[in-house]
């Protein structure tokens, strides 16, 4: 083995001590040594993934190029790519005029294979109301557990046992959780027609129109309301068939890109929730563009539209053939890769990375560098996570989860009863039993280790109340405003707010200019809905009372909420920069990060936090002891076994939120017993936490007093949960 190799080896250490991976480094032979230049620092994504891409950035110092010692991926520049499941380890060195330099320490990801959505069979079914109760049988979760929830009465005992007695449309969805990863929701539906009597149908009242549109516009239709009756003014449900490539249907609108020219029939179908149902076509023909560039010119990437204290970025292009373009951009969080619009990291922006954005169609790739610029507000964004009342559209029943603060990190929602892409998108669906059975939805948001959570009721669409403007959420210091209403009829609200800057007029949030709040002016802020008058509200948003510097740097005592165990560190006075916390047993992002959450074996044991901040080499500390939660319930097992907290005891709602606590490592199964002895819930991890997060499900509608149940390693903790 050559000089060079062994210096190598000597320097990476295992899984690279191979001389295939040293000889990867492009351009190394014999006569390369290492010189000075300096290593590069790496920087991943994320280490972890569920089936999304994971990219590291290797830095190095100006004038030097990184080279990648890694494989199954690809390298861009000073990005190396990894798409395909698996775990991969990778290094990179530098090149430069100081010689190649050592190589960095390497660096292990791992992107998880895509969940797939359990097998409920049959996933439909019609039969007589009265009848033999059907059976569903979940399935295709294999070291997972499955969640599923019903409407109507539906019980879980092993399988999903639905009832009959009730005429109507019974939706069960159901989805696979494997270490982490959620899947897709599986759906099954069960109709259940009257026992005698004919099924009342709707019928059509009015036709659809033919529509036209233009190839490369955005189309969107309404289905007019008047076009399906029924018999008992039940409520409808729509479904589309038959739409071109781009267009998706709510239940309500139409819409989306016209991708191609072209003559389609789109079959709109109305069903009632007693079996009976009725369809109607339209046709829609699409043009080819007018004004656009003609096919055959080259796609073009163009500058892409940015808001630099959002940090929203959309991609624009122009030319191409019509067909679907997929776009990369590492650095950029977009909902797939055929999204033009997403959010740029944060780190791209403190870092003054430049942004490499590829855009592909049919084969052609082009590109277009872009650096996003830092907001020119000067104070960073700050203020306490929480949820804000979800945006919600009665007639479609397509809800926003809205949240305002945080750090800024990547946030993971739950809210059973919404249908999802994803734990961390915050769009989606209601379902409809939701809706019908007036059920109120427990929504919760999770960042950085810190959990907030908010109820809502869904309404029924026409069940409208006057539309009005409540006081704004708003940061004095990032100027940052989202406009909050209450009642309305479900359709679209349009806003005007002079002194703010939006996206466009349905924009809820923006920024407030500068001078509205340095001239401590008043915001007149209007919102108007289609078939209700305009309200209005004044607000006058106040300046960021950010405490100056100055004054003896202390600790203030902690701001501590018990029963979710959420702490925030308070320091006063100091000369205004940075400060560093310690805080052994608290969760905490970053040293920085001043907010966490207690961990829960420090409140079980009864122990003192030593908490220290740390600012230009002063140091200053103060100690404090949480408290337990007085609403939660702890059940501790006479031989050692698990531990069962109950988060919030009576509990309400759709879901029942406890910790299990348990040093066995073993296969963990909690169980839910109803009133009536029954199980109703089980959920079976493989590989549990020491203190492992469980969230049950249970019909809001059932009240009384629940036995929670947990087994490990053949010992079990039963607790009791009041339900109302």
């Amino acid at each position: 083995m050559n000089l060079l190799i062994q210096k190598v080896l000597s320097r990476i250490g295992s899984p690279f001590r191979t001389a295939s991976f040293v000889l990867g480094l492009v351009g190394l032979n014999a006569a390369t040594v290492f010189g000075q230049t300096a290593a590069p620092s790496l920087n991943v994504s994320s280490p972890r993934t569920c089936g999304g891409p994971i990219s590291v950035t290797a830095t190095c110092t100006a004038g030097n190029t990184p080279t990648f010692v890694a494989s199954g991926g690809s390298a861009s520049g000073n990005v190396y790519t990894y798409t395909n499941p698996g775990s991969y380890t990778l290094t990179a060195a530098c090149n430069g005029s100081g010689g190649l330099s050592a190589p960095a320490t390497p660096v292990s990801v791992q992107i998880a294979t895509p969940t797939a959505p359990p097998t409920l069979s049959p996933s439909s079914a019609t039969v007589t109301q009265g009848g033999t109760p059907v059976t569903i049988t979940p399935s295709g979760c294999p070291g997972g557990y499955i969640s599923y929830f019903g409407t109507m009465g539906v019980n879980r005992e092993g399988n999903i046992i639905v009832p009959t007695g009730t005429p109507g449309v019974i939706t069960i969805s159901a989805i696979c959780t494997i270490n982490d990863c959620q899947s897709t929701a599986a759906v099954a539906n069960i109709t259940v027609r009257p026992t005698s009597g004919t099924v009342p149908q709707p019928t059509v009242a009015n036709t659809i129109p033919a529509q036209t549109g233009t190839a490369g516009t955005m189309f969107t239709f309404l289905v007019p309301p008047s076009t399906f009756s029924d018999p008992n003014n039940d409520p409808l449900t729509l479904t589309a068939s038959g739409l071109p490539s781009g267009l998706t249907f709510n239940g309500l609108f139409i819409n989306g890109p016209l991708n191609a020219q072209g003559t389609f029939p789109i079959t709109i179908t109305a069903s009632n929730n007693r079996g009976g149902s009725v369809s109607t076509t339209f046709v829609l023909t699409v043009f080819p563009g007018s004004g656009q560039p003609p096919v055959g010119t080259p796609l073009t990437l163009l500058t892409p539209s940015y808001n630099a204290c959002t940090r929203a970025i959309t991609f624009n292009t122009t030319g191409g053939d019509g067909t679907t373009i997929t776009y990369t951009a590492i650095g950029v969080q977009r909902a797939n890769a055929q999204s033009p619009t997403g959010i740029v990291e944060q780190q791209v922006v403190t870092d003054n990375k430049t942004l490499i954005i590829e855009a592909t169609q049919s084969g052609q790739t082009t590109s277009v560098n872009f650096t996003p610029p830092a907001c020119t507000t000067t104070t960073p964004p700050t203020g306490q996570f929480q949820l804000l009342p979800p945006t919600y559209d009665p007639c479609s029943r397509a809800i926003t989860i809205n949240t305002t603060g945080g750090d800024g990190t990547q946030i993971t929602y739950s809210a059973v009863g919404v249908q999802r892409s994803s734990p961390q998108s915050n769009t989606g669906f209601v379902e409809a039993g939701v809706v019908q059975d007036n059920k109120t939805l427990n929504i919760t948001a999770t960042q950085s280790g810190t959990t907030v959570a908010i109820s809502f009721t869904p309404t029924q669409c026409g069940a409208s109340t006057p539309l009005q403007l409540t006081t704004p959420s708003y940061d004095p210091c990032t100027r940052a405003i989202t406009f909050n209403t209450s009642g309305g009829n479900g359709t679209p609200v349009s806003f005007t707010a002079v002194g703010v800057q939006r996206a466009n007029d349905q924009s809820r949030s923006g920024i407030v200019d500068a001078a509205v709040v340095a001239n401590n002016q008043t915001l007149v802020i209007r919102a108007s809905q289609s078939g209700s008058p305009a309200v209005s509200l004044s607000f006058t948003p106040p300046a960021c009372t950010t405490t100056p510097s100055g004054g003896t740097f202390q600790m203030l005592p902690p701001t501590y909420d018990p029963c979710t165990r959420t702490i925030i560190i308070n320091t006063t006075g100091g000369n205004g920069s940075q400060i560093t916390y310690s805080a052994i047993g608290v969760q905490r992002s970053s040293p920085q990060s001043n907010s966490g959450v207690v961990e829960l074996g420090v409140v079980l044991d009864n122990k003192t936090l030593n908490l220290s901040a740390t600012q230009n080499g002063q140091t200053v500390s103060i100690s404090f002891t949480p408290t337990r939660c007085p609403n939660s319930r702890e059940a501790f097992s006479k031989d050692g076994g698990p531990q069962i907290v109950v988060l919030g005891n009576p509990a309400n709602g759709n879901e029942i939120t406890v910790e299990v606590v348990s040093m066995q490592k073993q296969p963990l199964q909690v169980r839910l017993i109803d009133p009536q002895g029954q199980a109703v819930h089980e959920q079976n991890i493989q590989s549990p936490d020491t203190v492992q997060k469980v969230v049950i499900p249970v019909r809001s509608s059932q009240k009384g007093i629940f036995l929670i149940q947990a087994i490990t390693g053949g010992k079990a903790a039963v607790t009791k949960v009041l339900h109302q």
